[in-house]
């Protein structure tokens, strides 16, 4: 189904909804470092290298952007399926591309509002990748708040809720042949299937020292599946972070952290298990308003495509600005 205009309204209001709150709000005390005045998140002595895997608790004003490709090879695609049988097994490669655009304004300095588009798609590299997995993309917008419970010295409590859309658009070039074969009239090509979810849930951050810290979040929710033959489905993420500020005990301006994501928001029309993340991330943290960096990471995803699971590995890089 071609998407029509009046399915990017949603997604329109929501944009100007935010731009509005931004141009009504207020902004957030600024920190003093030794570089200047600090408005990267910070708690109990230590700076957060921020992780676009797992978001932040800190109500913060910033715009970020990222951009990241990642691949998975020799997988095996079933061709010629009769009677529940694999005929033929076939090998090919996947290739993932991600653009993420996020905009968070801090209204006061317990509330931000916040906006994110993004762009996935996934394609089949070879003959037989794409013969049998076929082109994916989705498009999305969300729009949402996060909002700060608690804070002590070294640790801060928030919650956070949003809404997104989403439309998922699959050329599936193996059913479309099939379907000629089988003589359906008017068989399609391509297929779009639009998605709305909702989520909130909770964000922790620990400043444990100078050196490290660790960010963390368990959030729920509920939407629609991304096939049309499927019901609503709950949905949950569960992630981890930890961080190590180098520049924050020796002369080198440098953060690693290590964060690990697990979801069953799929991102795919044929995933049918929950994604599992892995990522490094290296960044550069000698301003006190900006980071960028370097994730590479790994995920594992079953696919009902492909026979087993699709283990893809990537890198991203992404820009940090906080205002």
């Amino acid at each position: 189904m071609p998407r029509t205009q009046g399915s990017l309204r949603p997604g329109l209001m929501g944009v100007a909804g935010l731009l509005l709150v931004a141009g009504a709000g207020g902004g957030l005390a600024a920190q003093e470092s030794a570089h200047g005045v600090l408005k990267r998140p910070a708690i109990g002595g230590h700076t957060f290298l921020s992780s676009d895997v797992i978001p932040e608790p800190f109500v913060r004003s910033f715009v970020r952007q990222s951009l990241g490709i990642a691949q998975a090879v020799d997988l095996q695609f079933p061709l010629g399926i009769i009677g529940g049988d694999t005929l033929l097994l076939l090998e090919g490669d996947l290739t993932y591309a991600v653009l993420d655009f996020e905009y968070q304004h801090a209204v006061k300095d317990w509330l931000a509002a916040r906006g994110r588009f993004n762009l996935r798609s996934r394609l089949g590299t070879d003959g037989t990748s794409l013969l049998a997995a076929g082109v994916q993309v989705n498009t999305g917008f969300e729009f949402g708040w996060l909002i700060r419970l608690l804070q002590t010295d070294k640790t801060i409590l928030s919650a956070s809720a949003e809404v997104g859309k989403r439309s998922f658009t699959v050329v599936d070039i193996r059913q479309f042949v099939s379907d000629i074969i089988d003589g359906i009239a008017n068989p399609q090509l391509t297929d779009n299937v639009p998605t709305v979810r909702g989520t909130g849930g909770l964000r922790f951050g620990w400043g444990v020292s100078r050196l490290f810290g660790l960010t963390a979040l368990l959030e729920v929710g509920y939407g629609d599946a991304a096939q049309r033959n499927k019901d609503g489905e709950f949905l949950y993420t569960a992630a981890a972070n930890l961080d190590f500020d180098i520049g924050a005990v020796t002369p080198v301006p440098i953060g690693v952290s290590l964060g690990y994501n697990q979801t069953s928001v799929i991102q795919q029309v044929d995933g049918d298990s929950d994604l599992r993340t892995v990522v490094l991330r290296l960044g550069y943290t000698g301003r006190p308003d900006f980071i960028i960096g370097l994730d590479i990471f790994g995920n594992a995803l079953r696919d009902v495509s492909i026979v087993e699971t699709v283990k893809s590995v990537g890198a991203m890089v992404t820009m940090r600005y906080y205002f």
